[in-house]
């Protein structure tokens, strides 16, 4: 797990690892920002609340607001969220 802290405001921000590179634009300063590795869709943790994970293991071409499903081969990387019912698609 990575742990950002932005301290002022800040127009850009990348983080890389040797698996992933996320940017983030126009930060608004929170205490603390926290980006968790990438989930696959059996390894999702339990929701608490309206979560905001990406997977990267979801089936090819699922639309916004899609579940996110792996029917056996997946290996497409998507933003998802839990709405309260299930994990769906919010970005690709």
């Amino acid at each position: 797990m990575i742990t950002l802290e932005i301290t002022e405001y800040v127009t850009d921000v990348t983080v890389a690892t040797s698996t992933t590179t996320i940017e983030v634009y126009n930060a608004i300063y929170e205490p603390a920002i926290t980006i968790a590795p990438g989930y696959t869709i059996d390894t999702l943790p339990t929701p608490t609340g309206c979560m905001i994970v990406y997977i990267t293991d979801g089936d090819l071409g699922l639309a916004w607001g899609a579940t996110a499903i792996n029917s056996g081969a997946g290996a497409t990387s998507y933003l998802v969220w839990y709405n309260g019912s299930a994990w769906t698609v919010i970005g690709k």
